[in-house]
């Protein structure tokens, strides 16, 4: 399991922190929607930038302080989005760019071949007494899970691997829907 930096949101005094995944697909033209990823491109399920992805749900684990409020939930407020929480475009890197400008597109056009979604999940401080020593953030993005080895659930580098790697800070938490930029 790769133990992530504390992002600056857990160590900022706030109460509720909310932990953000996004989810990715490309259209093929026979499948439809789902993960028809380029070679090198991001996988189904990456941080804000795409910099760490998975093709399972990353497993999330708060630092000590912290419990989870609520379950994920699909979040259609962070962009102009469909009802299922969709942003499309032609390429990711249009959607970053349409959202690092304040807009995105909520229509799946004709030339649109990329489209991702929000996933939130609130995290509450304990109070002090109940809280504990460790304040690492765990997060698991091999798809492995827990109950793997620790040699299995390493954050891998690199897309011959599975994974997109990055810094061990990349993956983003935020702390405000409001924040549509990249």
């Amino acid at each position: 399991m790769q133990m992530m930096m504390v992002p600056d949101e857990f160590q900022t005094g706030d109460d509720t922190v909310e932990c953000e995944v996004f989810e990715n697909q490309r259209y093929g033209m026979i499948k439809g929607w789902g993960p028809h990823f380029m070679p090198g491109e991001r996988l189904t399920y990456s941080n804000r930038k795409g910099e760490l992805s998975s093709l399972e749900f990353p497993d999330v684990r708060l630092p000590n302080g912290f419990i989870w409020e609520d379950e994920w939930r699909i979040d259609t407020t962070y962009a102009h989005t469909d009802p299922d929480g969709w942003c499309y475009a032609g390429s990711f890197a249009s959607i970053e760019a349409d959202l690092e400008h304040g807009t995105s597109n909520p229509t799946n056009r004709t030339f649109d071949v990329t489209r991702r979604r929000r996933w939130l999940r609130t995290s509450k401080r304990l109070a002090a007494k109940q809280a504990g020593q460790d304040n690492g953030v765990s997060i698991d993005y091999s798809g492995k899970g827990a109950g793997a080895s620790p040699g299995e659930t390493e954050l891998r580098t690199g897309a011959n691997q599975g994974l997109a790697g990055a810094d061990e800070d990349a993956f983003g938490l935020k702390d405000s829907i409001t924040d549509a930029g990249l």
